[in-house]
């Protein structure tokens, strides 16, 4: 079987080279902006992130532990409460030394869930 006499015209090359050029330009355009929007997007978070951070830290600072949770469950709109695993273990007073029991005990969330495991 032959091929029709249009695909060999001058006319049918150019439109075909053509399109070729305009679909490859196409695609690098679109990429090209998705690329940039894409880092624009990952910036504004690293930003939003950063100062989420700090305002978090300053009320660390300001008022301690107990502002921190206030302010995190206004923020969440839920109860958010220190965990302490020490809580339904007997700790001997003067087992973390001159430490608080209740300062040490968030820290202590991971070992002592490792301790507890069968």
């Amino acid at each position: 079987m032959r091929t029709p006499e249009v695909f060999r015209t001058q006319a049918f090359r150019i439109i075909a080279i053509y399109l070729a050029i305009f679909a490859i330009s196409t695609l690098t355009l679109v990429g090209f902006v998705y690329w940039n929007t894409a880092l624009v997007l990952d910036r504004q978070n690293d930003e939003t992130i950063e100062a989420e951070i700090t305002g978090l830290v300053e009320q660390y600072q300001r008022q301690g532990l107990p502002g921190l949770t206030d302010v995190i469950g206004e923020r969440l709109r839920i109860p958010v409460e220190v965990a302490n695993p020490l809580q339904a273990l007997e700790v001997k007073e003067d087992a973390f030394g001159p430490l608080n029991v209740d300062d040490v005990a968030p820290l202590l969330m991971q070992v002592v869930g490792l301790a507890l495991r069968r």
